[in-house]
């Protein structure tokens, strides 16, 4: 398999399964141990771990929208003076990727000064 693949599988997995146990900070130390094991650049580790991230909290975001029956979301959207409810999924997905993706390029660079 492709490492790019495993990583981005890696944080994919770990994130929808971890999001439901723990608080949303979970996904730096998500970041943080795919960044570790990634091979790959900082850059290129950024946007696979952040797309993974994102990914799940997109997916489980759109699962318990569909299963309160979008009660909520009109009134999430309306709260942050969204114009439009798709709005806030994609609001959902950049919460969780940033700070995963960061936490993954910040690993790599620690790595990167500790080896040299």
């Amino acid at each position: 398999m492709n490492p790019i693949r495993n990583i981005l599988l890696l944080t994919f997995l770990l994130t929808f399964i971890l999001l439901w146990f723990f608080p949303w900070w979970i996904v730096t130390i998500i970041g943080l141990i795919s960044g570790a094991v990634s091979k790959s650049g900082p850059w290129q580790t950024f946007v696979v771990v952040a797309t993974g991230a994102g990914m799940a909290w997109l997916l489980a975001a759109l699962w318990v929208t569909q299963t309160n029956s979008t009660v909520l979301l009109p009134r999430i959207a309306e709260m942050f003076f969204l114009p439009s409810t798709s709005l806030v999924f994609a609001l959902t997905a950049l919460i969780a990727a940033i700070p995963s993706g960061l936490a993954a390029m910040g690993i790599i660079y620690l790595k990167r000064e500790a080896l040299t």
